[in-house]
């Protein structure tokens, strides 16, 4: 038998993997941000914010985003020329 292995080892590919999905989540995370409407971006960018930080983070005094990124009760919010709505479950919203 061959003393010297061809192939990798299993930490080789775990750092392989690993770097690739860091890299693939930063590119992905900054094509969101561009491809969303920048009227939405404030609230996205506020959900993130409270998510990073682990606490609740107020936009209003009825509506905060907290540390899990979910908000805390549905609702809609006028904002500028729009409407959004706000959804229950990790924080969905749309504007109108």
């Amino acid at each position: 038998m061959d003393k010297h292995n061809r192939g990798f080892t299993i930490l080789e590919l775990l750092i392989t993997i690993s770097l690739f999905t860091i890299l693939s989540l930063i590119s992905f995370t900054k094509w969101q941000f561009e491809a969303s409407d920048h009227k939405n971006i404030n609230f996205v960018a506020i959900q993130v914010e409270a998510m990073h930080r682990q606490e609740r983070i107020f936009v209003t005094d009825d509506l905060s985003f907290n540390g899990s990124g979910n908000i805390n009760r549905a609702q809609s919010v006028s904002y500028g020329n729009k409407t959004c709505t706000f959804q229950l479950g990790f924080g969905r919203f749309y504007c109108e």
